[in-house]
């Protein structure tokens, strides 16, 4: 049961990518700086993770020991460059769909994680 709660928690995200990315475009319409629009976004991320982790007490306790891990070394500092990639595709985002629209940026998008996850495969 929870598997398929998290497969239509993911169903959910990817139906809502779209809107994410309309917002963004037209932020960065409006503001006439695609960068801004990223900032943003990623700002309203922020402080949604933050809440979330404020709220549950795993997430606490896991936040708390971050700076612990990263001396140690059992969390590398390239582990939070995951957020560096996000920001790449929500700046990307910002700076195409209202260019191409929201169906081909996805299209172009899937595509890319195809050729990175085939790439990954025959490297790692």
């Amino acid at each position: 049961m929870k598997k398929l709660l998290l497969v239509l928690l993911a169903l959910l995200a990817g139906v809502v990518f779209p809107v994410q990315g309309r917002i963004n475009a037209a932020l960065s319409a409006e503001a006439g700086d695609p960068i801004l629009a990223a900032a943003a976004s990623f700002a309203g991320g922020l402080l949604l993770m933050i809440l979330i982790c404020a709220l549950h007490p795993g997430s606490r306790r896991a936040t708390a020991r971050v700076p612990a891990a990263l001396r140690s070394g059992q969390v590398r500092w390239w582990h939070l460059g995951a957020g560096a990639v996000g920001g790449l595709v929500v700046f990307t985002q910002a700076l195409t769909i209202g260019l191409v629209g929201a169906a081909v940026f996805i299209v172009a998008l899937i595509v890319g994680q195809l050729l990175g996850t085939s790439l990954l495969t025959l490297w790692a």
